[in-house]
């Protein structure tokens, strides 16, 4: 039988991806950066579309990439970046000093609401759909939505298929 909620690619090597534990020991074993899907050469040009120099902007999962030091170059200076990896924050703010780093989990932020013009998640909605319970991708949702000020954005790069994500934003459809 099939379900549409069922990500039918999860194996127990992907569960692992929603997982604290698993970040922090992938973190702990490696110094270089990494951005998944695109990075911000790629992704720049749409940004630019719609941000300002001044505006706020929230990195969700930023994980070890590089995309906000990118933006940061690029005269974006207000990124606040957080991630659940205690050890990649730790490394990112030494390697990137002049930024905000926050261990914070993205499902539970601790932000007010309406505080950022932009939130962006590039893969940490992936890899929490990655675990058996259904109930995390949609708190990421919500609290991206909410900490994001009314007329802002709120960004979701993914690499699954809009059947199996765009249910999750159904109840925030004007």
């Amino acid at each position: 039988t099939s379900n549409e909620n069922v990500n039918h690619f999860e194996t127990s090597e992907t569960i692992g991806y929603s997982k604290k534990s698993f970040w922090n020991e992938r973190f702990e074993k490696t110094d270089t950066n990494f951005d998944w899907y695109a990075d911000w050469e790629q992704l720049e040009k749409y940004f630019k579309k719609f941000l300002t120099e001044d505006s706020k902007i929230l990195m969700v999962g930023c994980g070890n990439s590089k995309m906000s030091s990118q933006m940061y170059n690029s005269n974006f200076k207000n990124i606040t970046n957080i991630d659940i990896s205690d050890i990649v924050i730790g490394k990112m703010q030494k390697q990137f000093p002049e930024m905000k780093w926050i261990e914070m989990d993205a499902t539970k932020m601790d932000f007010e609401d309406n505080f950022f013009d932009c939130s962006i998640d590039k893969g940490t909605l992936d890899a929490i759909m990655c675990g058996n319970d259904p109930t995390p991708p949609a708190r990421l949702i919500r609290e991206m939505h909410r900490v994001t000020k009314k007329g802002g954005y709120y960004c979701i790069i993914s690499y699954g298929v809009p059947e199996y994500r765009l249910n999750y934003f159904e109840k925030f459809r004007n």
